[in-house]
């Protein structure tokens, strides 16, 4: 298996982010997804198009190809770093 792919969790993700996008036109949102360290690349791109930045972060508390992490996103603004 690739990993995790965004685009088959119930429901998938980009669904969701999509569906709170058409709630809230104007409001700036900040989004957070947990992940694991295996992700399917193609789904995780998919995802980051939407929004006006990300990050991505995996978190080493385990050993390697079993970590946890997550992916930052913002619509309407930047983080600025």
């Amino acid at each position: 298996m690739e990993g995790l792919d965004l685009q088959r969790t119930m429901p998938p993700i980009g669904e969701v982010i999509d569906d709170l996008l058409r709630l809230y036109p104007r409001h700036k949102l900040l989004f957070a997804t947990q992940v694991y360290e295996k992700l399917r690349p193609t789904s995780l791109t998919e995802v980051q198009a939407r929004f006006d930045w990300n990050e991505l972060h995996v978190y080493n508390f385990s050993e390697t190809g079993s970590n946890h992490g997550i992916l930052l996103g913002t619509r309407g603004w930047a983080a600025r770093g």
